[in-house]
């Protein structure tokens, strides 16, 4: 007998993949739960001697665990089967908390996956973007119309002296941090 005339088991292996001689009894290893009897086969001269079975994985009921400023989509609805996803998404006001991420490219998308019977939350979660404490640097012969501290996406516009022109004239709160124009 050989491992690799072993029947093949969904979500299982024999022996770990070690090489039997005659007579040798080997067990069934299942990925989710205890395997189904019968949990060993054995080798004789004929071939093997039964076949075993391993439960499917579980699927995730509900949703995964609430998230401050942010719902979860997912795709099954009330049931989200073994290995789908559920999408985060956050709310006005809120930003995925993603420190590698830069301000000025667009959001990835960050999932919660359904692992035999139990969402995995993802390390990226929904926060308030950080708000801008201090006002942009002071201009020369004009001031910002804003008082600090200012919340994210907050706009200033900069207000000239008498007779001087602004251009743009306008900056940004993005996560803390002025986009002056």
């Amino acid at each position: 007998c050989t491992v690799s005339d072993l029947p093949t088991v969904a979500y299982g292996t024999w022996c770990n993949g070690t090489v039997l001689l005659n007579t040798e009894v080997c067990a069934l290893n299942c990925s989710f739960g205890a395997a189904i009897a019968p949990v060993s086969v054995t080798c004789t001269g004929s071939g093997w001697t039964a076949a075993g079975s391993c439960p499917a994985p579980s699927s995730c009921s509900g949703q995964p665990a609430p998230v401050t400023g942010g719902t979860w989509d997912c795709e099954g609805g009330a049931t989200t089967a073994h290995d789908e996803t559920c999408e985060l998404i956050c709310a006005f006001g809120y930003d995925l908390d993603d420190e590698d991420e830069d301000a000025s490219e667009e959001q990835a998308s960050v999932f919660s996956t359904c692992y035999d019977g139990q969402f995995q939350l993802p390390s990226t979660l929904c926060e308030v973007p950080e708000s801008c404490q201090e006002l942009p640097s002071a201009a020369a012969h004009g001031s910002w119309n804003c008082t600090s501290p200012c919340a994210h996406s907050t706009v200033c516009a900069l207000t000239c002296t008498h007779g001087l022109a602004s251009g743009d004239g306008v900056s940004t709160c993005t996560n803390g941090q002025w986009d002056v124009a």
